[in-house]
């Protein structure tokens, strides 16, 4: 999801050179990173995708 906001221009990430691929998120077993320009509109995306990815079944524990 990340990748296809980033490629929408929804989001946009970080290049460490000039002619480097940009990087929007890095992912490890339990931690994420996350990059974007700090403006509302890219948080709000980012917030979306978290959202969504929060409702599939099994990625939100459920307080009884």
């Amino acid at each position: 999801m990340f990748e296809k906001a980033q490629k929408d221009g929804r989001i946009k990430g970080i290049s460490i050179a000039t002619n480097a691929s940009a990087i929007s998120h890095l992912l490890y077993a339990d931690d994420s990173i996350l990059f974007c320009r700090a403006r509302t509109d890219e948080a709000k995306t980012i917030m979306e995708i978290l959202q969504t990815y929060q409702k599939m079944p099994g990625q939100k524990n459920q307080l009884r």
